[in-house]
């Protein structure tokens, strides 16, 4: 039976290791499907490399990056695996940096990426 499948556009809130050299653990955050447990594969250069600068490859994401997620998941939704993204748009690097230095101010970017996500899920006006 094949896993249940989702296509969504969300906000990376969170990277963290999974435990296992192939995945990492992402928390995403979709205005249309809430918070989202999701683990993507980590090439096979960037496991080596361990995270490394040589690790952040243009083709994985990084905090506050908006992308288009594919997902899938064999357990009723808890967890999905990025089976496909497309960047959208890349986070601020002096957002990340900030989260990385500092991790306790990190819960208030879900309510700035909750903000930003609403705006951008709302139609244009028409034109006067």
């Amino acid at each position: 039976m094949p896993g249940q499948q989702l296509q969504t556009t969300a906000f990376i809130l969170a990277r963290q290791p999974s435990g296992s050299d192939a995945f990492e653990q992402l928390t995403a955050f979709s205005s249309d499907h809430g918070i989202l447990l999701c683990l993507a594969r980590i090439p096979k250069t960037a496991a080596s490399a361990r995270r490394g600068s040589a690790a952040r490859s243009e083709g994985r994401l990084d905090l506050f990056d908006e992308a288009e997620l594919w997902l899938e998941s064999s357990n009723q939704g808890r967890t999905w695996f990025i089976t496909e993204h497309r960047l959208v748009q890349r986070g601020t690097p002096r957002h990340a940096q900030l989260a990385r230095q500092h991790p306790q101010h990190l819960r208030r970017a879900p309510q700035q990426l909750v903000q930003r996500a609403a705006l951008a899920a709302q139609p244009l006006a028409a034109p006067l």
